[in-house]
């Protein structure tokens, strides 16, 4: 089981040890998805990723409400598809 990362947290810094992202990986070992968290430790991003790509991202609220997502060309990454935004 050497090297099965699962998951792997990153801080802002060590002192505060305030979370800043989260990597998640499949069985793999290919990152699959990013958590993003505020100062506050609120969720504010969550990117997806296909072969390395992002291929779609969601904004959330400091309530944790998806409130934009945003859809990418999988063949590029810095092509849009489209943006979805939601009413709360």
């Amino acid at each position: 089981m050497k090297n099965n990362y699962v998951m792997y947290v990153c801080c802002f810094n060590s002192i505060e040890e305030k979370i800043n992202y989260i990597n998640y990986f499949n069985k793999q070992k290919k990152k699959y998805k990013r958590e993003f968290f505020d100062e506050f430790g609120f969720k504010s991003l969550e990117r997806f990723l296909k072969s390395g790509k992002i291929v779609l991202e969601k904004f959330y609220d400091v309530n944790g409400r998806l409130i934009i997502e945003k859809i990418y060309d999988e063949i590029e990454t810095t092509d849009l598809a489209y943006i979805t935004l939601y009413e709360n």
